[in-house]
């Protein structure tokens, strides 16, 4: 037997910290943040969720408040409601890409 085909055929010894990092949700996330941005598109599931992001971020109903001048308890509830909508976004996105 060849020394390649013995290394393919032993399993692979980790440390205890490697162990740790390859079962953690982070660094899977990481992983799938990296592809991303190298293949310079996001997977269909992480789509819909920074997408709702942005909504959330650039929500219209918001800025116009802001620039016109509202009362603070108005825009205190058109911040709230924007922060919700990016929030849900965010949690659809990390969630669409950890399940690639």
């Amino acid at each position: 037997m060849r020394a390649d085909q013995r290394t393919q055929m032993e399993p692979s010894k980790k440390s205890f910290g490697q162990m740790l990092l390859s079962i953690c949700p982070y660094t899977h996330l990481w992983r799938a943040i990296k592809v991303a941005i190298a293949e310079r598109r996001l997977p269909a599931a992480a789509r819909t969720g920074a997408l709702i992001f942005l909504l959330g971020v650039f929500c219209p109903i918001f800025w116009v408040a802001y620039f016109s001048g509202a009362s603070a308890g108005e825009l205190k509830f058109h911040a709230t409601h924007s922060a919700i909508f990016a929030l849900v976004g965010l949690a659809m996105m990390i969630s669409g890409l950890l399940k690639k």
